[in-house]
């Protein structure tokens, strides 16, 4: 009796020294997610800088572009004086 009792609490303690590396694993584990969760964040916020500026850039030429087709050229304006 009092060797099966030994037995159990050798076996609690190995568990509980179990349980406790799992849990750190788990802390260890958990910060390197975040750690990624934070660089993805980051990644996205400078793709849609990135996309936002390039959105800006091509509105921008566009409008160029628009106005260069629209206005008449100086050839053009000579033509109807």
């Amino acid at each position: 009796m009092k060797q099966r009792i030994i037995q159990e609490v050798e076996q609690t303690e190995q568990e509980e020294k179990c349980l406790t590396e799992y849990k750190q694993e788990m802390d260890l584990l958990m910060q390197e997610k975040m750690a990624h969760v934070e660089e993805l964040r980051q990644i996205h916020a400078d793709i849609n800088a990135v996309s936002d500026g390039s959105r800006f850039d091509l509105e921008r030429y566009l409008a160029v572009v628009v106005r260069r087709e629209c206005s008449p050229s100086s050839s053009e304006v000579s033509n109807y004086s």
